[in-house]
């Protein structure tokens, strides 16, 4: 039981190291995505800050942020499935 709880434990530090890679990777991407969308404007209408914030706004509401949680969705899936599979199939 103890190894089992030493697996679980594990498997939850590995992926919510995961998880904060991919999070600030993905913030990242879509903060240099803001920053060429901003150079590539002609005559910006707002500053820098406030473009950020609102694309940032956009990024926080899409589906790619939400995506990031299947980080520990699937693989929980995957977990429960086999047991289910080794021990009542």
């Amino acid at each position: 039981m103890i190894a089992v709880l030493r697996l679980i434990f594990l498997v939850f530090l590995v992926q919510t190291a995961l998880f904060i890679i991919i999070s600030v990777v993905q913030r990242w991407n879509a903060r240099q995505r803001a920053w060429a969308e901003y150079e590539a404007l002609d005559n910006p209408s707002e500053d820098w800050d406030s473009y950020l914030d609102r694309e940032m706004l956009e990024y926080h509401s899409s589906l790619r942020k939400k995506l990031i949680w299947s980080v520990y969705i699937l693989p929980g899936a995957v977990i429960v499935l086999l047991i289910y599979f080794v021990n009542f199939a």
